[in-house]
C-alpha cells in the first residue's frame, strides 16, 4: 500500500479500522518517476510479486465559475495521466502474469479508511 502520508500513519488507519493485518505501508510520490523506481526496484529485490495493483492516485482543482488556468490543467494532467502511465509501466514487471492494474480516476473511488 503506498500513501502520501508516511507509512506509519497509514498502517495504524488500517490497523484501527480493521485491526492487525499484514499490510505493507510505503510513502510514494506519485510524480516522482526516480520515487517509483527506487520503491519498485526494492520491492524485486524482496522477491514481491502482486497479483493487483491500485492506482487511485489523483488530484482535481476546485475550478468554481471560471474556467482554469493552463498550469492548473497542466498540473492536474501531469499527475492524474502521465505519471498514473509511468506509475503502471513501472510496475509491470512486479505484476504476477494473472495480475491485474486497476485503474481509480474519481473520487468517488477515494480510498479512505472511515472509522
Amino acid at each position: 500500500m503506498t500513501s502520501r502520508q508516511s507509512p506509519e500513519a497509514f498502517s495504524k488507519q488500517w490497523e484501527q479500522a480493521i485491526g492487525p493485518h499484514k499490510l505493507q505501508c510505503y510513502q510514494l510520490d506519485l510524480k516522482n518517476s526516480q520515487n517509483i523506481g527506487e520503491l519498485v526496484a526494492n520491492l524485486k529485490q524482496q522477491g514481491i510479486i502482486f497479483d493487483r495493483v491500485v492506482a487511485n492516485a489523483a488530484v482535481g482543482a476546485d475550478y468554481g465559475t471560471t474556467m482554469p488556468s493552463a498550469e492548473i490543467a497542466k498540473q492536474t494532467m501531469d499527475t492524474n495521466v502521465i505519471s498514473t502511465i509511468d506509475f503502471i509501466k513501472q510496475f509491470l514487471p512486479i505484476l504476477s502474469p494473472e495480475g491485474r492494474v486497476v485503474v481509480v480516476s474519481s473520487l468517488m473511488g477515494q480510498l479512505t479508511v472511515h472509522s
